[in-house]
């Protein structure tokens, strides 16, 4: 019996041997000319889909970045006010150095401060580009977080009451762009506009941090219009052909984000 049952085994083994030798033989496997194609394939799709997908990326990244300036300076701004009462009554005869020491400075994690621009770098000057491509270089003061953006300080009077501070949101790492990685917040101040026409205007709004920077008449961009905006007419807008002043050309992106819900509209000067 056991003889018979250890042929039978035999007999199957040499059947299930025999069965995978023919099923090998008769499968195929892929040419080089089709792993070649197939490659090919996938290439150009990648080709066609990746700068896509590390655009969208960016511009993710850019506006998660952008929030979390805007809520470091609300902060701070907040902290300050609550010790050193209303922005209206900030001793604005004081040097520039000075009002960020008194009001801003120690509401911030500051790692490194820096005379001017010197905290930023690019290319071949302290400084960022505006959004069209020109240099911008007039910056008071800058500073490096904790976090490692960089906050710099426009040479504009404070006597004027435009205090403009712009953030690089990914500290010196390009392209160092106005609308791209650097946003402006107005820290605006009402009582100190000296034409009557101005102070009119704005008599209503509450002195606060904005994000963007101020138009022709000192508004707030945050008051303007998204379309005003993003027209050449605006100064400091977010368009290329905006003229320029505090801060620069492009000054004004941060508040076209936000009133697009925190997002990169397709019409974004990208």
């Amino acid at each position: 019996t056991q003889g018979v049952s250890s042929a039978a085994s035999d007999v199957y083994k040499r059947q299930i041997k025999e069965n995978n030798m023919t099923i090998k033989s008769n499968s195929s496997g892929f040419t080089l000319a089709e792993v070649l194609i197939t490659l090919g394939i996938i290439g150009v799709i990648a080709a066609l889909t990746l700068p896509n997908l590390i655009t969208q990326y960016q511009k993710s990244a850019t506006v998660q970045g952008l929030k979390v300036a805007y809520s470091l300076l609300s902060q701070a701004v907040q902290k300050s006010v609550s010790e050193n009462g209303e922005i209206n009554e900030w001793d604005y005869s004081l040097s520039s150095a000075d009002f960020d020491e008194t009001y801003l400075i120690p509401y911030l994690k500051i790692v490194k401060k820096c005379e001017g621009a010197e905290c930023i770098t690019t290319d071949d000057f302290h400084g960022y580009y505006q959004l069209n491509g020109s240099k911008y270089t007039h910056i008071d003061k800058s500073y490096i977080l904790s976090n490692g953006m960089i906050l710099m300080k426009d040479t504009a009077g404070i006597s004027l009451g435009f205090i403009v501070y712009m953030i690089d949101i990914n500290g010196n790492k390009r392209p160092n762009k106005m609308g791209r990685d650097i946003f402006s917040f107005y820290l605006f101040n009402h009582d100190t506009l000296t034409d009557a026409s101005h102070k009119n205007v704005t008599k209503d709004i509450k002195s606060n941090l904005y994000p963007g920077s101020l138009d022709e008449k000192g508004m707030p961009h945050y008051y303007e219009s998204r379309d005003y905006i993003m027209s050449s007419a605006s100064h400091r807008g977010c368009n290329k052909q905006s003229a320029g002043g505090h801060s620069g050309i492009g000054s004004a992106c941060a508040v076209v984000i936000m009133k697009d819900g925190w997002k990169i509209s397709k019409d974004y000067p990208w």
